[in-house]
C-alpha cells in the first residue's frame, strides 16, 4: 500500500477498525485472519455499519457487498505498513514501554508524570500487540508531542515488528521472567535478546531499564532503575524512604505507599521522566495520584472481606509479587490466597508452580488452587486443589469470614473473574 494511497485514505475514512462488531460509519475495516474467525467472513456487517471500505487478501473473490476493496498480499502487515506511514508524517514522538511484567503499569505511570507538561497520547489498557498498536497508531490524534506506547511479544519478532511500525524515540523494559516462555526456546537469554530490541532502533536515544535486567545482558547500556539494588541510577531506599538520582539523595520527594512491584514501576516511570526535564515538584505532584490498575492487584471491600483482583495475567515474577504484598488483615481475618495456573511456560512450568506453591505456603493462612497443575503436589491442611470453579466456589462461600483478605491470581486465560463474579454476586 503506496504512501500516496494512504493519504488519499486517511482524507476519505473515519477512522480505522479490525473488529466486525466495533465497526462505525465511514471506517476502513481490515479483514485479517485469525486462529478463531477470518475477517473477510464479516464483510456484509461491516457494510450494513456503513463502513468506507475494506482492506482484504489479494485471493478474496466473494462479494464485495457495496464497498470499496483494497485489495494487498497480507492485510495485517498493509496496517503495519500504513501506521508506520502515518508516524512518517508526524512530528510525534515515541515512548516505548516492554517487559515480561509492569508494562502496562509503567506505561500509565509515565504517561500520569508527563502528562501536565507535554501534550501526550498513551495507548488504551492493554494494546499492545501486532493488531492493537497499529490501530491504536491509526486512529490516535495527530497533534500530540508524544505518544506513550506499550509493546507485548508473545513470539518471536514481536518486538522487532513494533519497532519498524513506530520506532521509539525513548524507551524503558522492565523486568524480565518467565513469560510466554514456551515460544521462546532459549530461556531466558531468549526472552531477553527478543525484548532489548526495543532498544534497536539508531532512533532510540534514551534506554531505560530495570537493573536486575544486567544479571541476564550485563553488555547493556543505559539508564538504570531499582528498588532492591542501591547501585541503580534511580533507586529507592524502601526502609529509609529515600529517593537517589544517580547516588545523589533527592530531599522531600515522598513516594505514595504501593506493592512492591508497583513501586518499582513507580522508580522507572520517574526515570523515565526525569530524562524529559520533568523536574521534581511537578513529579511529587502527580506521583501521588498516579491510577490504580484494573484486575492488577485492585482492592475492593465487599461483604466485610478485602478482595485482591489481580489476573490479568501470571508468572513466578508476579505471583511472587503479589504473595509478598498481601497486608496484614484486621482483627482476627485471616490471609488467603487463591491461585490459579499460570499459562504458556512450557517446560519451565512445573518448576515454576512449584516456586509459587512454596512460597503461598509460606505467605498465607489458607491456600486455594484450581487446576490440575498443582495436583503433583503435597497439599497440607490448610491447602485445598479443586479441579471445578463451582466446587471451588462452594466451599469458599463457606470458608470466607469478615475481615478476610481473599488474593486471586491466575493468567489471564483461567478466566477467574468467573469465579469472583460467582462468589460475590458480580
Amino acid at each position: 500500500m503506496s504512501q500516496k494511497l494512504y493519504d488519499e485514505l486517511n482524507d476519505k475514512v473515519s477512522g480505522y477498525e479490525h473488529d466486525s462488531r466495533l465497526i462505525k460509519p465511514g471506517q476502513l475495516f481490515f479483514a485479517l485472519k485469525g486462529t478463531q474467525a477470518d475477517g473477510h467472513d464479516f464483510l456484509k456487517q461491516v457494510a450494513m455499519h456503513k463502513a468506507y471500505g475494506a482492506v482484504v487478501n489479494k485471493n478474496y473473490q466473494s462479494l464485495d457487498f457495496g464497498l470499496q476493496l483494497f485489495y494487498v498480499e497480507d492485510p495485517l502487515k498493509a496496517m503495519h505498513k500504513m501506521a508506520h506511514q502515518k508516524m512518517k508524517s508526524l512530528d510525534t514522538k515515541v515512548i516505548a514501554v516492554t517487559g515480561s511484567v509492569g508494562k502496562t503499569t509503567s506505561k500509565e505511570y509515565i504517561a500520569h508524570l508527563l502528562k501536565s507538561s507535554y501534550k501526550i497520547f498513551w495507548s488504551p489498557g492493554n494494546y499492545n500487540s501486532q493488531i492493537m498498536i497499529p490501530i491504536t497508531l491509526l486512529n490516535a490524534p495527530a497533534d500530540k508531542e508524544y505518544f506513550v506506547l506499550e509493546y507485548g511479544m508473545g513470539d518471536m519478532q514481536d518486538i522487532e515488528n513494533l519497532v519498524r511500525v513506530a520506532p521509539p524515540h525513548a524507551a524503558l523494559l522492565t523486568k524480565i521472567t518467565y513469560a510466554h516462555i514456551s515460544h521462546f526456546p532459549k530461556g531466558l537469554e531468549g526472552i531477553a535478546k527478543e525484548k532489548t530490541k526495543i532498544f534497536s532502533h539508531p532512533r532510540t536515544k534514551i534506554k531505560v531499564f530495570n537493573y536486575d535486567i544486567l544479571n541476564i545482558r550485563p553488555e547493556l547500556k543505559g539508564i538504570t532503575y531499582s528498588l532492591f539494588n542501591k547501585s541503580a541510577d534511580y533507586y529507592y531506599d524502601l526502609d529509609k524512604k529515600v529517593f537517589f538520582e544517580y547516588q545523589k539523595k533527592i530531599q522531600g520527594l515522598d513516594l505514595p505507599s504501593l506493592p512492591s512491584h508497583f513501586l518499582e514501576n513507580a522508580i522507572g516511570s520517574i526515570a523515565m521522566a526525569r530524562q524529559f526535564q520533568i523536574d521534581w515538584a511537578t513529579i511529587q505532584h502527580n506521583i501521588l495520584s498516579l491510577p490504580q490498575m484494573e484486575n492488577r492487584f485492585f482492592k475492593k471491600q465487599i461483604a466485610g472481606i478485602e478482595l485482591i483482583e489481580d489476573y490479568y495475567n501470571a508468572n513466578i515474577e508476579s505471583m511472587s509479587a503479589a504473595l509478598d504484598n498481601i497486608p496484614n488483615p484486621k482483627k482476627k481475618g485471616r490471609k488467603i490466597a487463591l491461585l490459579g495456573e499460570m499459562l504458556e511456560l512450557g517446560q519451565y512450568s512445573s518448576s515454576c508452580h512449584e516456586k509459587v506453591f512454596q512460597k503461598a505456603l509460606k505467605s498465607v493462612d489458607h491456600l486455594f488452587l484450581l487446576g490440575s497443575v498443582w495436583q503433583p503436589y503435597h497439599l497440607p491442611e490448610n491447602a485445598h486443589l479443586f479441579f471445578d470453579k463451582k466446587m471451588l466456589v462452594q466451599n469458599l462461600k463457606t470458608f470466607l469470614q469478615p475481615d478476610d483478605i481473599l488474593l486471586v491470581k491466575a493468567s489471564r486465560g483461567i478466566q477467574m473473574e468467573d469465579v469472583v463474579s460467582e462468589l460475590f454476586g458480580g
